[in-house]
């Protein structure tokens, strides 16, 4: 009887229901992923929120004064001195002629020139953001700013102004982070469907691993709030700076109570992570290993596969997301008036979007099939991907932006490390091919394939309840693949018990 497209989405949809509430680790694990996923999102987009508003302002202030779009704000600092520039290049070598001093800690007032601006760089400071509660005029000499809360209007000079391009590129680079770290979420969601729907041990572990890095830089992102206030307040609030106006008021009583929320979601979802992960991990090895127990060579080259695979999970979104961020400043920020190689830039994120999916995919085959040309192959572009975006650092503008932006520089070097990782050890992989890791993958699979899974057994297996087992199978891992339809069939116990699979 042929079955209909709606009998076959129900087997499917009913199948994957059986593998999520298979036990209440499973249960547990899924569940607290979609709600970790749920609150940790509406958190960032909270904080993006902020970050947009704070943005808007700093932007049409910037856009009124006519302050050209070329001009990069760069601060050094020295103790409690800072030194704030407005560079039109990138500040190396002779390059540093083309920047203009316009802020130093104990000269408040430094006449800057008032920059120049194209005519194709024209935006109105009202189109920005038009539901805002503040508006920004342009005059002669400055932009008088009318704020929330205030009666009177603010007059800020052409000093003030310029300064202004600083904040600017901070707010508009932590709304490219809250964007990131927003897909962070949706990411892990699907990452804890995939691991329990397919009992899949590499994405529990990058699970894991992805949490520890999460809760690391919500750590950080506390530290950096305060830091970014005592900035802040130096060039633009303090009786000293040359705005003396409170601008971003709101900005940090409102984003830390955030911050501190989403560190504390943080750490307690990697505790409870790390403990659902290791019981999960148990249920899947020990089910794994009861159907076919490995030799100890076996189980030493099974660790190595796992290890890439997890390797390969990590990659493939820490690349992505590092070539979107370069991508992004390359085409929004004054990178985009500087480089004079953007052709082999787009180039080089062209040939990465495009074989990055073939390459996971292809690593991931080469290991479980061990086919030595495949895994040449991978190592290959593998070694391309890392020679490429390793010569990126030749770049002025890269390396500029690897230093001005933290969480473009962090991501990157994540996903230098994870892909340099991947490559040594399907280097490793290769050289343990033909010792027995294949067939044994291929024998698990016949049998996970068969009656002989967890998902078919009928009754409450939590509570030890007995129940009549399919028959076991007994394959000699020493035959090849050819010969696994020659199997031994024992009789089965009168009944089996959890211990006995799981």
């Amino acid at each position: 009887m042929a079955f209909s497209f709606t009998d076959k989405l129900w087997v499917k949809i009913k199948s994957v229901y059986l593998r999520i509430t298979f036990s209440k680790f499973t249960a547990a694990f899924f569940i607290f992923g979609f709600l970790h996923c749920f609150a940790q999102g509406l958190i960032q987009s909270f904080m993006f929120s902020i970050d947009m508003n704070a943005s808007s302002l700093a932007t049409s202030i910037v856009t009124e004064a006519q302050v050209s779009r070329r001009e990069m704000a760069w601060l050094t600092r020295s103790g409690e001195d800072f030194n704030l520039k407005l560079c039109t290049d990138i500040p190396y070598g002779q390059a540093i002629d083309s920047c203009v001093t316009v802020f130093q800690s104990g000269q408040p007032n430094i006449t800057v020139p008032a920059g120049y601006r194209r005519q194709d760089e024209a935006e109105s400071a009202q189109d920005l953001n038009p539901a805002s509660d503040w508006s920004a005029y342009g005059s002669v000499n400055g932009v008088t700013v009318q704020l929330d809360g205030e009666a009177s209007p603010r007059f800020l000079n052409t000093q003030c102004t310029r300064v202004l391009v600083y904040p600017q590129q901070v707010l508009q680079n932590l709304k490219r982070e809250d964007i990131a770290l927003i897909c962070v979420q949706f990411w892990l969601f699907y990452m804890s469907f995939v691991a329990v729907v397919y009992d899949s041990v590499p994405h529990t572990l990058a699970i894991l691993c992805a949490r520890v890095l999460t809760t690391g830089w919500s750590a950080y992102s506390i530290w950096r709030l305060k830091d970014i206030d005592v900035r802040f307040r130096t060039l633009v609030s303090d009786a000293s700076s040359p705005c003396h106006a409170d601008l971003f008021s709101t900005f940090v009583p409102s984003r830390g109570p955030l911050e501190i929320a989403d560190l504390l979601l943080n750490c307690t979802a990697l505790v409870i992570s790390a403990y659902l992960s290791i019981n999960l991990l148990k249920v899947y090895t020990e089910h794994t290993f009861k159907r076919v127990g490995p030799p100890p060579n076996i189980m030493r080259i099974y660790r190595y596969f796992l290890a890439i695979f997890v390797c390969l999970q990590l990659s493939g979104f820490l690349l992505v997301t590092a070539m979107g961020l370069w991508i992004d400043q390359l085409f929004n920020t004054a990178v985009a008036f500087i480089s004079t190689h953007t052709t082999i830039y787009i180039a080089s994120f062209l040939f990465t979007a495009i074989l990055l999916i073939p390459w996971v995919i292809l690593g991931w085959f080469a290991v479980r099939r061990e086919r030595r040309k495949l895994m040449t192959t991978f190592l290959v572009i593998g070694f391309i991907f890392i020679a490429g975006w390793s010569v990126m650092f030749y770049s002025q503008v890269y390396r500029w932006q690897f230093v001005q932006f933290p969480f473009f520089a962090c991501i990157t070097l994540e996903a230098f490390i994870v892909m340099i990782a991947s490559c040594v050890l399907g280097a490793v992989c290769w050289r343990n091919f033909d010792k027995g890791l294949a067939h044994y993958l291929y024998v698990e699979e016949v049998l996970s394939s068969t009656d002989f899974e967890h998902a078919v057994f009928p009754r409450d297996m939590e509570k030890g309840e007995p129940f009549d087992a399919p028959p076991v199978y007994e394959i000699d891992l020493r035959m090849g693949p050819a010969y696994t339809d020659v199997i031994d069939i024992k009789s089965p116990p009168a009944a089996y018990t959890r211990s006995d699979f799981v």
